[in-house]
């Protein structure tokens, strides 16, 4: 939402004024669309927003009212939150005195002289980041605030921390993570004591080491394990999202040998009774196997 590339097609792509003007009301429209869902989101609070969707700076700008030349914004968060974009952007860690030297009006900014330690902070970056996309920033506002009805702005009361925990989604989630959020389901209530006692040996043993060898062994396992199951790559914070889970139901009408499935609607797997005979490598072959399985659509039941 918010690249460069938005600007460069609006001011490059149309000459005549027309054309430009209803092509930046259509991505008014659409840029406020994308805010009610956002606002849909934070209101709902059963699923995160990832954090991709909302880097840091634009989070304190829209939803904590804060802008980087605010005496709020701490000039090394401002500097931290830009080299983040930036690098997410270039693919790796830039230094800013790349653009030290700089004339203002090499990035199409109506600022005599050239960009300098003094000024980088307070003048380029409130331009760069937030003046040059002020229509999309307004239009996501307008959405968010539900056209000034709704006060997203008292979330400025909250440290930024508090706000991503709350709402954004982990980028640094590991195995673990997603272990600490399976939960046992049953359809109905349970009485027989051995397969009671499987299940719970398959939530603490079987299922946990299985999907710790899938993640050594393939990197990019997790997310789409979590992708599979809940529809989504990300999963939130703990504390943000106390509720949130993934419950593995036992179900006695999979047959042993059937593969996983799930419903992302509800964060659900799907497993046969037996557990696979509480087989780490059975159970680890097959659920790798509907992971790949499943890419293609989200409910494989």
């Amino acid at each position: 939402f918010f690249s460069d590339h938005y600007d460069m097609y609006v001011s490059k792509k149309f000459t005549p004024e027309i054309e430009k003007t209803e092509f930046e009301e259509k991505a008014r429209l659409y840029f406020r669309a994308i805010g009610r869902f956002l606002l849909h989101v934070i209101y709902d609070g059963k699923n995160p927003i990832p954090t991709s969707v909302m880097p840091e700076l634009y989070r304190n700008v829209l939803l904590r009212n804060c802008e980087p030349d605010s005496d709020d914004y701490d000039d090394s968060d401002v500097l931290e939150h830009f080299m983040n974009l930036e690098s997410k952007k270039d693919k790796m860690k830039e230094n800013n005195n790349k653009y030290y030297g700089v004339p203002f009006e090499a990035y199409d900014i109506e600022k005599e002289g050239v960009i300098n330690e003094d000024n980088f902070i307070k003048d380029f970056v409130p331009a760069y980041m937030i003046e040059k996309k002020k229509k999309n920033i307004n239009a996501l506002r307008e959405g968010l605030t539900l056209n000034g009805e709704f006060p997203i702005d008292i979330l400025g009361c909250q440290p930024l921390q508090a706000i991503s925990q709350q709402f954004f989604s982990n980028d640094t989630c590991s195995v673990e993570d997603i272990i600490a959020l399976l939960r046992p389901k049953y359809d109905f209530e349970i009485d027989d004591d051995i397969s009671k006692e499987n299940h719970d040996r398959f939530m603490k043993e079987t299922m946990p080491e299985a999907l710790r060898n899938l993640s050594t062994k393939n990197s990019s396992f997790l997310l789409d394990f979590v992708l599979f199951v809940t529809g989504s790559r990300c999963i939130p914070y703990t504390q943000g999202m106390p509720d949130f889970n993934v419950s593995i139901l036992f179900d006695v009408q999979k047959g042993e040998k059937d593969l996983p499935s799930c419903h992302t609607c509800e964060n659900l797997l799907h497993v046969p009774w037996n557990v696979y005979d509480n087989d780490a490598e059975v159970f680890a072959k097959k659920v790798e196997q509907a992971v790949e399985f499943g890419k293609d659509g989200f409910d494989m039941a």
